[in-house]
């Protein structure tokens, strides 16, 4: 299977939209969810619930977002076939089906088939989940000492209660890379943790999440469950 889609990028989220409409892209996800029950993109079909957990649904995502969205394709897809993000710097599409053999893998690992990497953030390492469906960062509160503090925003996620909170936002100094001259230093804004978010990644022995801002600074590929930047 090989299929491309322009990469829409929304909010700072990422979406792609196919002959069944807006589809959010979450590689924090493990599950795909579609209004149709289904799932096409190129020549390939999967059967998806149309919700998860009867918690998240096309209505959910459409109210929180502000736009139309009929599902959510998450790892189930991706982690079968090989998935690269070029965001508008890199071009501006999302590809399915081919991989890199002579790309950088991350230092990484996996949480029920979820992706996650190895970065320094204030000169720490930190083991982060890469989520493509998170529009702002989140770190432990351990790693923002001594940095900017930038304000408070509002995010959301279905399992906190209401789905809305409010978290205090820094800036902080990150390096990542595969220690080649594809590494980047960046400042990264990181939310801080809800509670119940970190004891959830804590128990996985995992720091926090890096969302959008990953995916506008590399180009990324999605490959056998790692994270590898292309050439």
């Amino acid at each position: 299977m090989y299929a491309s889609y322009p990469l829409i990028e929304y909010k700072r989220h990422l979406l792609l939209e196919n002959k069944q409409g807006h589809l959010l892209i979450d590689t924090g996800s493990p599950t795909s969810f579609h209004e149709d029950g289904f799932i096409e993109l190129g020549d390939f079909r999967m059967e998806v619930p149309k919700d998860i957990f009867g918690i998240v649904d096309s209505k959910y995502l459409s109210d929180t977002l502000g736009l139309k969205i009929k599902g959510l394709l998450g790892m189930d897809f991706m982690g079968q076939h090989p998935t690269v993000f070029n965001t508008k710097g890199f071009g501006g599409f999302i590809s399915f089906g081919d991989g890199f053999n002579d790309a950088d893998v991350m230092e990484g690992f996996s949480i029920m088939g979820c992706p996650g990497i190895v970065i320094e953030v204030n000169r720490r390492p930190a083991r982060v989940l890469v989520d493509s469906g998170a529009n702002l960062s989140y770190i432990d509160k351990q790693f923002v000492r001594e940095s900017q503090f930038l304000s408070e925003q509002e995010d959301f996620h279905p399992l906190l209660g209401t789905g809305l909170f409010t978290t205090d936002t820094y800036e902080v100094p990150c390096h990542i890379g595969c220690g080649n001259h594809k590494d980047k230093d960046l400042n990264v804004v990181f939310g801080i943790l809800p509670a119940e978010m970190g004891l959830l990644l804590s128990a996985q022995q995992v720091d926090g999440v890096i969302g959008y801002d990953l995916f506008c600074n590399f180009r990324i590929s999605l490959q056998d469950g790692k994270v590898v930047l292309p050439p």
